[in-house]
């Protein structure tokens, strides 16, 4: 060694997972494939369903034509976060319907969103838990 040090590095994914386990609140920004891998190697808790991994996905294949995000938190228990934003009112106020169909399908214990404007922009933000 030419006397660096040498610092660790750690992928998103687990630094989420160690979040996860540590953390009662925190949100993380994630790719498709980083949120599905999260929630592949998350041990489902109480009635969390089995497939929770494919949410993400399915999240994002419902609401196509929105530029939307994904997030996973923590709310003393799992959370899953999405942000979607669209100049088509319409289409933002359709995507709130498919996620509500998302919710009961994934047998979240809560689920809130909220659709708002700004200048022309329509956003919605969801928000899925479970205990």
């Amino acid at each position: 060694m030419n006397g660096q040090m040498t610092i660790p590095t750690i992928s998103k994914v687990d630094a989420t997972l160690a979040l996860l386990r540590s953390c009662l609140g925190f949100r993380v920004q994630l790719e498709r494939q980083e949120a599905a891998e999260v929630l592949t190697r998350f041990d489902p808790y109480n009635d969390i369903p089995n497939n929770i991994a494919t949410l993400p996905g399915a999240i994002l294949d419902s609401t196509p034509t929105l530029n939307g995000r994904v997030y996973v938190g923590n709310e003393c228990s799992l959370v899953i976060y999405y942000e979607g934003s669209a100049f088509d009112a319409a289409a933002v106020i359709e995507a709130g319907y498919q996620l509500k169909r998302l919710s009961r399908r994934y047998h979240a214990d809560e689920f809130s969103h909220e659709i708002r404007e700004h200048r022309g922009l329509h956003m919605i933000e969801a928000r899925f838990w479970w205990d």
